[in-house]
């Protein structure tokens, strides 16, 4: 139970990272 919480919580947190690194990219292409 606590390892399939830990691997839900780290695959979500990993999800929003790509997430952001998307959106700080087109933020960078928009400013160019």
């Amino acid at each position: 139970s606590r390892v399939f919480t830990n691997s839900l919580v780290f695959g979500t947190s990993d999800r929003v990272y790509e997430k952001l690194k998307d959106l700080e990219e087109g933020i960078l292409a928009l400013m160019r």
